[in-house]
This record gives structure tokens, sequence and C-alpha cells, in this order.
């Protein structure tokens, strides 16, 4: 069976993985650079792309429904050590600038996929603030999205209820978070400008 990550070439895009065994039941390993991975056998079941490439060439391919043994670094392992059992999973390598995070969700058939893609602050309407895009991504919102997106997540982390229950919190909190963290800056541009006027 073939052994597959997600790669940075498929940055951005929503990937929902069956785990054919129990998670707990995969096993540690090294790759090829010496560094350890957590293997255990997979099934893509939908996808942002039709397909997991990988290889220097995109030489090797997973198609939806087509098993596999997911090979999982130690960073994305850490988003999932809550999981348990045969649970069924979207993952996401978020990659913005130079920032990459994964955002792992554990989802059923009620889940609404479009809510875990990738945050686009280009067609968000819900704040007012300046863009300055550079190179097409708008750093300092993205930034503030990841951090607004973090504290939700681990606000609704903290409730009981179902992973459904989850994303309603998540989903209702997000607005009031970002308008935490860009109101937060106008406060303190505005503290930064009343300091011209001290005598020293």
């Amino acid at each position: 069976m073939l052994k597959m990550k997600i790669q940075k070439t498929q940055k951005n895009k929503l990937f929902v993985i069956q785990f054919q065994k129990p998670f707990e039941d995969g096993e540690w390993a090294e790759d090829n650079f010496q560094n350890s991975v957590y293997q255990i056998q997979s099934k893509l079941l939908k996808g942002s792309q039709s397909s997991l490439l990988s290889g220097k060439n995109n030489e090797y391919k997973i198609s939806i429904g087509q098993e596999f043994i997911w090979t999982i670094s130690e960073a994305l392992f850490k988003q999932m050590s809550n999981i348990k059992g045969e649970a069924r999973v979207g993952v996401v390598m978020a990659v913005s600038g130079t920032t990459t995070e994964w955002r792992v969700n554990e989802v059923n058939d009620d889940t609404n996929l479009e809510e875990l893609k990738i945050f686009d602050s280009s067609t968000d309407t819900s704040h007012n603030v300046e863009h300055k895009p550079e190179n097409g991504v708008d750093r300092d919102i993205a930034i503030k999205w990841g951090m607004a997106f973090n504290n939700a997540t681990r606000i609704a982390a903290s409730e009981e209820g179902k992973p459904k229950d989850k994303v309603a919190i998540i989903k209702d909190l997000m607005p009031e978070m970002m308008m935490i963290a860009t109101g937060l800056d106008e406060y303190l541009k505005s503290l930064d400008s009343s300091d011209d006027d001290l005598p020293f």
C-alpha cells in the first residue's frame, strides 16, 4: 500500500480522510530524513482536488475512494492528539506567506465542509480594515484571523457537545474575535499618537 503525506503542493486544500483502524493503533516510524512520523491506514473520501499527489514530479497519486498509509508529521500529530477510533477528519495545510499551520477537524455527514475551507480575507466584509496586500496576501489580517480562529477553537473545545455544535460556537465567536483583534490594533495606534504630545 502506498505511503502518502500531505505536502505543500496541496497547501490550502481541504481533504477528508477516514482512518481504517483506530487512530491510536497507528505506528511511529522514521522518514528518509530521520524525522519521526506517525503512520496509519486511511482512505481518502473527499477533497478540494480529486487526488493527493506526492513525489518530485507528482508521480504518486491517491484518488478519492483509495486506501493508503497516511504519513503524519509530528506537528500534524499534535493537532490530532484528541482524536480516537476510526474517525473521519477534515485536514488543511494552511499556508499564508511564510506561515504554515495544520487545521484539523473531526467531521461527520452533517459537517458543512465549506466552513472548514481556508479563510479568504479578500472576500470577508465582516470588518472594516485597510488592506495592504503583499503578493496577494494581507499578512496582518491573515495573522489576526489565525489568532482569532485559534482562540475561538480553544473556547469551543472547552465546551461539552457534538462537533457540529462546536463548529457553530466557532462560527458565532469568529466575528467577535476579529473585532477584538482589529480593534486592539486601532487602540494601540491611538496610544502611540498621544505619546507625541509628551514634553520629553
